[in-house]
């Protein structure tokens, strides 16, 4: 005999409560980031900025890298055939009204707070999904879950450690070549490094998506050769999606997918050729 179903009812009641929970946790670590976004959340957003400005000793959050000592060297530099001076040029981050400081503060405190509950609601989804699964699925959750997550942060610190400091040096000296002094908006600078960790993480999913596509028998090694050109184009519009549009950061972008696509191929040929090599039933 089968095992009972849980009535609608209780699975609606389950969700309600575990919604809820989320929702509390993902508030509780909003206030948590509200309170210490000034001394914590917004130095890291703003460190490789002040580093290559060479304001280091105002962040204590930087990190004092080859490529940041190599860009801020390479920063005063220009800055000083521009305009003459010794001394980086000012460019700290400015705000056009008064209600700026505050939205960027609670932009801020939302996208921590749910990163600070992220453990809490993959629990909770978790928890309430896992019942209905089979017992392969529960073990392909457990090893893509972490997975996914680890490439997501791989994703992100190449963006912030590389990526996003080599294209504030790119984008700032294109304005030294005009004789132009840029005013950086905070409201402006906030979105720019959120969607470039976000690009970035995303994108390093792809050979998970592959491998996982691949195991189900949806995608094969020689249809992602075969459609390379195409994967290409796709990469660049993702790129132009979320990248400045300059061509750095999206040539920085389109570069890493490039290596994870080839990688995906790999990996799909692997599982591929294990699926085809295991006796049929």
């Amino acid at each position: 005999m089968g095992e009972m179903r849980m009535p609608i009812s209780e699975h609606l009641t389950e969700l309600r409560a575990r919604v809820i929970i989320c929702i509390l946790t993902i508030a509780l670590g909003m206030v948590l980031a509200y309170i210490y976004c000034p001394d914590v959340f917004y130095p890291i957003i703003r460190a490789p900025l002040d580093a290559i400005e060479g304001k280091k000793a105002d962040n204590p959050f930087v990190l004092n890298t080859p490529l940041l000592r190599l860009l801020a060297k390479h920063h005063r530099s220009a800055v000083k055939a521009s305009e003459g001076a010794a001394s980086p040029a000012e460019s700290q981050l400015h705000t056009r009204s008064l209600i700026d400081p505050l939205m960027l503060r609670l932009k801020i405190s939302l996208i921590v707070g749910v990163l600070l509950a992220l453990p809490v609601i993959v629990y909770e989804v978790w928890a309430f999904v896992s019942a209905g699964l089979y017992a392969h699925e529960r073990k392909y959750a457990l090893v893509y879950g972490p997975a996914s997550f680890f490439l997501f942060v791989a994703g992100a610190a190449l963006a912030y450690f590389v990526v996003l400091p080599v294209a504030v040096v790119f984008l700032l000296e294109q304005g030294y070549t005009l004789d132009l002094k840029a005013v950086l908006m905070a409201r402006e600078y906030l979105p720019f490094v959120l969607w470039l960790l976000l690009g970035f993480g995303l994108i390093f999913q792809m050979p998970l998506v592959v491998l996982f596509l691949t195991k189900l028998g949806i995608v094969e090694p020689a249809s992602l050769i075969r459609r390379r050109r195409h994967a290409i184009l796709v990469m660049c519009i993702l790129a132009a999606f979320f990248t400045p549009p300059d061509p750095f950061t999206m040539i920085a972008m389109c570069l890493p997918m490039l290596v994870l696509y080839e990688c995906s191929i790999l990996l799909s040929r692997s599982v591929a050729g294990k699926r085809q090599g295991r006796p049929r039933r």
